[in-house]
């Protein structure tokens, strides 16, 4: 035996040439060994065989550690290749360079180990919760949440002389409402019961989410009548627990309202649970016509921002209800806002769309809102651990962004963040569906650091830094847009809802890397890299969509709601399309890997949760421990092994 760069080797040839077969008995296998190894050297082999083990070998049936046998088992074992602690575990619910929707880490353990310890941003390891070969993690929480998309290191071991596995992730918001490390999807269906209405929350897990009719949901919550509960939906954790939230607006119901609901734990919430919080306004002014959730003032407590577009005769506003902490957000309405921005004129319908996100890289959530009565959106940065503060556009108010479409385009009807560039800064997503005869296009503006998204005027001679063009006249391109990572390269790619013309269409444009997404005109030779096609005229397939990641592989999955279905009957359909590292083909809805059928006249699929991704490359790190010093030890049943190389 010598050491050659700290490591130790031996000169043993090891009597393995021959193969073992299931025809040899144990005694054999032993007795091969044993011939070749006197037994002086037996504790060399068994120390060899922790070596290889790195750490604590599992033995199937060690018996008395004192006999033969318990000896004899280690080393069949270790030479059947059954000692692999030295393996690191996998982390199976986020990607490097991805961002994480959950509360918790998770992922496999290796074959035969005991354990996994995990390490946030070069800290303690710490062991996590292991049942069966899976594993899960809690992320710091509360007061001592992460940032909004903040980034971090995550590094995960079987043990003190394992192999470690390290990769980054940023913080996204929580979408996980049982804390499996799964994202959740939630829909809504407005017209469940002539307008009660009705949400339903389907839970992800390692194989997404199967085929299902709406009435198999892990959760459906029935709404208030003629309240259209459902209009919009979104998941946030408000009070910390690391467990998802729901958020459902029912802006028809007398008293225009939002309800919340809080997350038991792994049961996720209960059917038909009463809301932990509501928040209710004046009637008529659609309150919860459009929903967002984000942290604001950064306290690591998840904060609610509500659309009111028919405030005033349609001039808009929009609320922020900032989280009190554990109990979440207490009940209330306009008096109970922490912020309130208010909208330019009438009918300009302020507060059409909401989304948060970062744009300034500052680690709290901005606001970007649509008035697509005025074809314009407005872009809120937070102050920092005061929030937003409180704006009336009619009267003074300033916005530290302002983008203009051009004149009648609807410019605003949706809005989406994301980074298209990987630069670490978000870039907004915008669609204008009447531009052009109802043609319709959506517009990607980059973030340009530390300020945000520069203003623009596309009016006169503002640009932007990609346009997306529908496919014809009366298609209503850009209805619906999200931001995702559909083939998980870490840039966020542009999803885009066109529902007016055939079966209906939806476009999915990946982010050709560091320059973003490529204008197209789909009118005029250009092209998106899929087109999802709906199942029949009058579907309304691609009105709502999303990205999720229902399956946790770090490929956006695209959630495309048709609450028409079957051909303006109304029952409603929503597909799921899992993304993939190698790109996803054209596909027909009938081609889905998941459908959800809702229930009678429901509009099911009239919402669906929200959701923004920001991605930055990284490349992931694979670090080998180092073996600096072993001891020989014994403990009471089982055997760990050091050697002290000088």
């Amino acid at each position: 035996m010598k050491h050659v760069k700290g490591f130790l080797y031996s000169s043993f040839n090891f009597p393995l040439g021959k193969k073992f077969t299931n025809s040899k008995s144990i005694s054999e296998v032993i007795d091969s060994i044993l011939i070749n190894f006197p037994k002086k050297n037996l504790s060399f082999v068994l120390c060899l065989c922790f070596l290889i083990g790195c750490e604590r070998i599992r033995s199937l049936n060690p018996g008395d550690v004192s006999s033969s046998p318990y000896y004899e088992n280690l080393i069949v074992q270790c030479f059947l290749g059954q000692t692999s602690n030295c393996v690191a575990p996998s982390i199976r619910n986020v990607r490097n360079s991805g961002v994480i929707h959950s509360g918790f880490l998770t992922g496999n353990t290796a074959p035969f180990a005991l354990s996994v310890e995990v390490s946030l941003d070069g800290g303690f390891f710490q062991g996590a919760s292991v049942v069966g070969n899976t594993w899960s993690f809690p992320l710091p929480r509360g007061v001592y949440a992460w940032k909004q998309n903040s980034l971090h290191q995550v590094t995960v071991r079987s043990g003190p002389f394992s192999y470690q596995h390290s990769i980054q992730i940023r913080k996204g918001n929580n979408h996980d409402v049982n804390g499996d490390g799964f994202s959740d999807v939630i829909v809504g269906a407005n017209q469940f019961s002539a307008g009660t209405g009705k949400v339903y929350i389907f839970h992800g897990g390692i194989q997404g989410i199967a085929s299902q009719a709406a009435t198999s949901a892990n959760t459906s919550i029935v709404g208030v009548p003629a309240g259209q509960f459902g209009w919009a939906v979104a998941l946030g954790d408000v009070n910390g627990d690391g467990y998802a939230d729901a958020v459902v607006g029912a802006p028809n119901s007398g008293t225009d309202s939002i309800f919340i609901y809080h997350s038991l734990g792994g049961d996720g919430i209960p059917n038909n649970a009463s809301p932990n919080t509501t928040l209710a306004a004046g009637s008529t002014v659609f309150f919860g016509g459009a929903i967002a959730t984000g942290d604001v003032n950064g306290d690591g407590f998840e904060d609610v921002v509500a659309g009111s577009y028919g405030f005033t005769t349609s001039t808009g506003r929009v609320d922020i209800f900032h989280s009190s902490g554990v109990s979440g957000i207490p009940s209330g309405g306009f008096g109970t806002a922490n912020a309130t921005l208010i909208g330019t004129t009438t009918n300009g319908r302020f507060g059409i769309s909401v989304v948060a996100g970062d744009v300034n890289g500052d680690g709290y959530s901005d606001i970007l809102v649509g008035a697509d009565g005025l074809s314009r959106s407005y872009l809120f940065h937070s102050t920092g651990s005061n929030g937003i503060s409180s704006q009336n556009l009619s009267s003074g108010g300033i916005t530290n962004t302002l983008l203009i479409g051009e004149v009648s385009s609807q410019f605003g009807i949706s809005v989406s963040l994301g980074d298209v560039n990987a630069d670490g800064f978000q870039d907004a997503l915008i669609g204008a569906r009447s531009y052009s005869s109802n043609q319709g296009r959506a517009y990607v503006f980059h973030s340009s650091g530390n300020f945000g998204i520069s203003s623009q005027d596309l009016s006169t001679s503002g640009i932007a830094n990609t346009i997306l063009t529908g496919q014809a006249a009366a298609s209503f391109f850009g209805i619906s847009v999200s931001l995702g990572d559909a083939n998980g390269d870490g840039f966020s790619d542009a999803l885009i809802g066109a529902y007016g013309v055939g079966q209906g269409n939806s476009f999915l444009f990946l982010s050709s890397g560091s320059s973003g997404i490529v204008s197209q005109n789909l009118l005029s030779g250009g092209f998106a890299n899929t087109t999802f096609t709906g199942e029949t005229a009058g579907d309304q397939f691609g009105i709502y969509l999303s990205f999720v990641d229902a399956n946790g592989d770090g490929c956006s999955d695209s959630a495309i709601g048709a609450y028409g279905y079957p051909a303006g009957a109304n029952q409603g359909r929503t597909y799921l399309f899992y993304g993939s590292s190698s790109g996803i083909p054209n596909l027909g809805a009938l081609s889905a890997s998941a459908i959800l059928t809702g229930e009678a006249s429901s509009q099911f699929g009239f919402s669906i949760a929200l959701h923004f991704e920001r991605e930055n490359s990284i490349f992931s790190k694979t670090y080998i421990h180092r073996w600096k010093s072993i001891l020989y030890r014994r403990e009471e049943r089982d055997r760990s092994f050091r050697f002290k190389n000088s």
